[in-house]
């Protein structure tokens, strides 16, 4: 009847006589233990494993076990690249959860691997709805279907909230998502409590999701507490998490002592010595700790900029220079950034000249060299430089991917500042009567500013309802917290008149002076109006860096183009500018 002598073995082992509990081979009942088997040579072929599996299962058809660990086993072997199986594997996969779901669908073993090992919406939004009926399963079942839930990217805050279930059951792995819905639920310290009675995580990177998620509570200790927990049990994070939860709990003694005893190699520990320098203060310190990698520029550029923030006077020490000179190389590229830009509309406009088809200019005394001084210097390097000089903690958050700290009201305060102060020199071209309207026509502009204000104002609507739509229908809009943000930041630290005259007075002058003054001004002087005004528009647009609300950005841009046009002055452009964001504010603070 066999072909196949170690078919003919496999199956000897196991055709025993039914049983009250047949145990049969281990490894045949663990689909991980049986995979393993194959590739130790314990069992030469996989097509002798598939039968064994087989041969098992007629003789105990209602074995849940054996079944699943059959489905279970064909998963690993898929997962083996380069084997000579794996082609064959994915399609018996397939139709072994297809038989295993036929056969048992509600064995909650079944239930579980299908979860698992089928991510799709379908599969997870049915496994959900079993989700608040498995109170009387083993906890270690709750726990793996919990897991799927809980990384589930189909079934919104419910897969928060089964994760705080899944901590509660003894998983530490959900422990992050469940830290984050809990803070937002119940507050902080339920949070913190929920991972001080969690289990131990069980490896580095595990622990640093933990401490990350704990440290961005608002709370003074949780990450702390976690850390020092999972050390007397020596369980480690990595050494750059180590130091960010110590120094923000200003627990250097802590941090010192790991140091102290730690066996890790200076590599290694050279970020947490770092950090230990800088939250003493001592910049020579850390600067010996220093280290130019340009394979992780991110990390060498906030280091540089952190111990800029403890001194400033370091940023050319021996040790820094090379970074520093990428920086100024950094700066280069900025000015140089404009040109393939204006490049061709130069080329364009001398074109035209030739052709005695000259566009006649929108703002006198504006040329190319403005308009590329405008973007290069005043709306790229000087904000730049001053962020680097006066703000070297917002550029180290930079490297370090937190947006949250770019988008601060300091940040803008000063990068607005020193774009202004940079533009002053323009005014020397961009004159008076470019910046006022004759009195008479007043009435005229106000009625014009706020038609462009409506039409704006519609796009926004419109855009708010296409957002709406595509959120509802589960697509990711990329909506922007920045203004929120500056809004929340600046009224906490400066108050509601500074925030009001940053967002509402000087962003919008100056935005105007760089966008509807110098750049377009300069551009209409050599191309059509309607491309110069589309293109300062577009890049008004990508500035703002808020998908969802590129059609407003872009509208706004065009709008305030044709205003200047209509008045040949800045003035109504900046008037529409700052009743747009004096709106905004009265909207967002109430």
């Amino acid at each position: 009847m066999f072909t196949n002598l170690r078919v003919l073995l496999l199956s000897l082992l196991v055709a025993v006589p039914a049983a009250a509990t047949p145990p049969g081979p281990g490894w045949l009942r663990d689909g991980r233990q049986a995979f393993e088997t194959l590739v130790a040579g314990h069992a030469a072929e996989f097509e002798a494993m598939d039968q064994a599996f087989i041969d098992a299962q007629a003789s105990r058809p209602e074995d849940v076990a054996l079944a699943v660990a059959h489905c279970d086993f064909f998963w690993h072997v898929w997962d083996l690249e380069g084997s000579e199986w794996a082609d064959v594997a994915p399609g018996r996969h397939e139709a072994c959860l297809a038989s295993l779901e036929e056969r048992m669908p509600d064995a909650p073993e079944v239930l579980v691997l299908l979860a698992e090992q089928d991510s799709s919406e379908e599969r997870e939004r049915a496994a959900l709805a079993r989700w608040d009926n498995t109170s009387d399963w083993p906890p270690a079942l709750r726990i793996r279907l919990g897991k799927v839930l809980a990384e589930s990217e189909h079934i919104g805050s419910r897969a928060a909230d089964v994760a705080i279930e899944t901590v509660r059951l003894g998983d530490a792995s959900s422990l992050p998502l469940a830290v984050r819905r809990l803070a937002a639920l119940e507050g902080p310290q339920a949070a913190a409590e929920l991972a001080a009675a969690a289990p131990l995580a069980t490896s580095t990177w595990q622990l640093d999701q933990r401490l990350k998620s704990l440290a961005a509570l608002d709370h003074p200790t949780a990450a702390r507490d976690d850390l020092v927990r999972h050390l007397d049990a020596r369980v480690s994070p990595s050494w750059t998490v180590a130091a960010d939860v110590l120094v923000a709990a200003d627990d250097l003694d802590t941090l010192e002592d790991m140091l102290k005893t730690s066996k890790d190699d200076a590599d290694d520990t050279r970020p947490a010595r770092l950090s230990l320098a800088l939250a003493r203060g001592d910049a020579g310190a850390a600067v010996s700790h220093f280290e130019l990698d340009m394979d992780k520029v991110d990390a060498t550029g906030r280091d540089y900029f952190r111990i800029l923030a403890v001194n400033p006077l370091m940023a050319f020490a021996p040790t820094l220079l090379p970074f520093a000179l990428v920086m100024l190389l950094i700066g280069a590229l900025l000015l140089l950034l404009p040109l393939p830009l204006l490049l061709p509309v130069h080329y364009r406009g001398l074109a035209r000249r030739l052709a005695n088809r000259a566009p006649q200019p929108l703002l006198p005394g504006l040329g190319l060299r403005h308009a590329w001084y405008g973007t290069a210097v005043g709306l790229l390097l000087a904000p730049t430089a001053i962020l680097i000089v006066a703000v070297p903690e917002a550029m180290a958050a930079l490297f370090e991917g937190d947006d949250a700290m770019m988008s601060t009201l300091t940040v803008m305060l000063w990068s607005t500042v020193a774009g202004l102060l940079a533009l002053l020199p323009t005014l020397y071209w961009l004159r008076w009567p470019q910046w006022t309207v004759p009195r008479g026509q007043w009435p005229g502009m106000g009625a014009r500013v706020l038609l462009a204000y409506g039409m704006g104002y519609l796009v926004a609507l419109a855009c708010v309802v296409v957002q709406g739509w595509m959120t509802s229908s589960g697509m990711d809009v990329g909506t922007s917290t920045f203004h929120t943000s500056i809004l929340s930041e600046g009224m906490a630290r400066y108050g509601l008149l500074v925030t009001v005259i940053v967002m509402a007075v000087l962003v919008p002058v100056f935005e105007e002076w760089v966008f509807r003054g110098l750049l377009l001004g300069g551009l209409a002087k050599h191309i059509h109006f309607g491309w110069a005004n589309l293109a300062q528009a577009m890049l008004f647009m990508a500035i703002h860096d808020d998908v969802a609300r590129f059609p407003f950005y872009l509208a706004l841009g065009l709008l305030a183009g044709w205003l200047v046009k209509r008045y040949r002055s800045l003035l109504p452009a900046v008037l529409l500018h700052v009743l747009n964001n004096s709106i905004a504010c009265w909207l967002m603070l109430s």
